[in-house]
């Protein structure tokens, strides 16, 4: 009966732990510090600029990051993607059992699309690409070893990623035949993208 009784305290003490820690630590980590470095990474990998708003961190029942608003423009400056509740989310559980679940999500986005008259989508030039080197001229070589394979933690190919778009407001325009169109209320759920199952 007694060890029954210091398990529930202790059971007790433990919840109570992790509840101050779920409601104290959001206050204590600034996610926000580094939205400079996020925002600097994906712009020198993109030809266009990507802003973000103020991240904040919640633990309730997963890690989430929430984005203040989400802005995507191409390289003449016009706008592809534009959205004002933005979300990252990994499900605690799906940590501790080795397969985390990343999950992106955005609510009521504005995504506009443009075919230029050249025929190039706007979203589509969005992809920085090297120019190919060219190629040495052959020469025989010595034969060498072949290189070691390199792998990823196994963590890293169990790992899954979800995208979910609700609500969004899609536009299409073409510049050379002047054709528009548009769709409201656009739902897009893309589940399980990983190196390791089927999507």
């Amino acid at each position: 009966m007694k060890v029954a009784k210091k398990v529930g305290i202790g059971l007790g003490v433990l919840f109570g732990l992790v509840l101050l820690a779920i409601v104290i630590l959001p206050f204590v980590i600034d996610v926000d510090k580094y939205r400079p470095q996020i925002q600097s990474a994906a712009n020198e990998h993109i030809n266009g600029k990507l802003e973000l708003g103020k991240l904040s961190l919640s633990l309730w029942g997963s890690i989430r990051v929430q984005v203040e608003g989400l802005n995507l423009t191409d390289s003449k400056n016009q706008k592809i993607v534009a959205a004002k509740d933005v979300y990252f989310q990994v499900p605690v559980l799906s940590i501790f059992t080795g397969s985390p679940v990343l999950k992106f999500v955005m609510i009521a986005p504005e995504v506009h699309v443009v075919k230029d008259k050249a025929g190039k989508m706007n979203a589509m030039t969005l992809v920085k690409t090297t120019p190919g080197a060219k190629a040495a001229p052959e020469t025989k070589a010595a034969p060498t070893e072949p290189a070691a394979k390199t792998s990823l933690p196994g963590i890293a190919t169990r790992a899954r990623l979800g995208v979910e778009i609700k609500d969004a407001n899609f536009s299409y325009r073409d510049d050379a035949t002047q054709l528009k169109s548009e769709i409201k209320g656009l739902n897009l759920v893309v589940r399980d993208l990983s190196l390791s199952r089927p999507m």
